[in-house]
Order: C-alpha cells, then structure tokens, then sequence
C-alpha cells in the first residue's frame, strides 16, 4: 500500500502523456525527466517524513514516470517508418522491461548495502542529463518539437 501512490501516479500521467507529447514534444520528455530528478532527491528525505508525504512524493514520482514512458513511446513511434513500426513497438517495451527488472535488481542492493541516499543523488543526475539531452536534441530536431497528429491518424 505504501507505493500504491507510484502506481496511480503513473496511470494519471500515461493517461495525458499523449496530448502532453502531442502539443509539448520533446519539452514534455525533458520536463518529465526533470520532474524524476526532482523526486529522486526528495524519496530519502520523505522515507522517514509522515506517510501522506511519502505518498506524494511517490505520486508525483509516478506521474512523472507515466508522462516519460508514454510520451517517449508516442514521439518515438510518430517518426519510426511504417515497415518497422511493428519491431519497434515490440522492442520499446522489452527494453523498458529489461531497464526495469535490472534497475530493481540494482535498487535491492543499494537499499541493502544502506547507500540509498548516494544512489538517489546519481539518479537525480542521470534524470538531469536526460533532460538536458532531450531538450537539447529537441532544439536542434525541429521535427521533435512540431505538434504531432495522433497515433494511427494523418
């Protein structure tokens, strides 16, 4: 029940990732990413805060990740041509399950050997770079800013 909030974060904001990817870009990946940053700093502090702060620490983290996971695979899918739409939309989940299951795996023993705090400064600056990347690429991608139609439309 503690990181439910994580959970329905991420719901909430997969749910507006499209319309944000759509109208936003890549600032909408970049602003995500940074939004990771932000509450990678915040999860040590809040552990031993009351349980509602935990709770929207955890949200916000959440949403975060729900805007970053589906608006990366929107702008990603929009400029895929259409022979490899298929392998690729196969291969951006199995990634994203790898990524997850080794970042789990690598979680575990950080939390374990008792360096969390370290662990969540380096996440905060690979969430930073990312974000300084995607905005960055998306300024000289002209493509990766201009409003995008809909999946399966135009």
């Amino acid at each position: 029940m503690t990181v439910a909030p994580y959970a329905v974060g991420a719901l909430l904001g997969s749910g507006v990732a499209e319309a944000a990817a759509r109208r936003f870009g890549a600032v909408a990946l970049a602003a995500a990413s940074a939004g990771l940053a932000v509450v990678s700093l915040l999860v040590s502090p809040a552990l031993p805060a009351p349980a509602p702060v935990l709770w929207a620490v955890l949200g916000a983290g959440g949403f975060a990740f729900g805007v970053f996971t589906a608006s990366a695979f929107s702008l990603v899918l929009q400029r895929v041509p259409a022979d490899a739409a298929s392998s690729v939309s196969g291969l951006l989940p199995t990634a994203q399950q790898l990524g997850g299951t080794v970042g789990v795996a690598v979680a575990g023993v950080v939390y374990t050997a008792g360096a969390m705090g370290s662990a969540m400064v380096y996440e905060a600056v690979v969430f930073l770079l990312a974000a300084l990347a995607t905005a960055r690429l998306g300024a000289r991608c002209p493509a990766a800013t201009e409003r995008q139609p809909p999946l399966g439309v135009g």
